[in-house]
């Protein structure tokens, strides 16, 4: 679950990388309203390690959380 706080409503791009830098999944895109919101991401994590999420919005704005996978 990634947590984005956007102060205008716009296009959300979210994508997954293993710690070598190759995507993982597909880019996520979304609508989003403005506010707090959580996004539900079904990632295919295929072994436990450390990975990054980042979501960049329609006004070109980052936010990059990194997720610790524990099997």
């Amino acid at each position: 679950m990634l947590s984005i706080e956007l102060p205008v409503a716009t296009g959300v791009r979210i994508e997954a990388f293993d710690v070598s830098g190759r995507r993982i999944a597909e880019p996520l895109l979304r609508s989003m309203s403005a506010g707090r919101t959580s996004v539900s991401c079904n990632l295919p994590f295929e072994s436990p390690g450390m990975y990054v999420l980042r979501a960049i919005t329609g006004r070109g704005e980052s936010v990059t959380r990194r997720v610790v996978v524990v099997r």
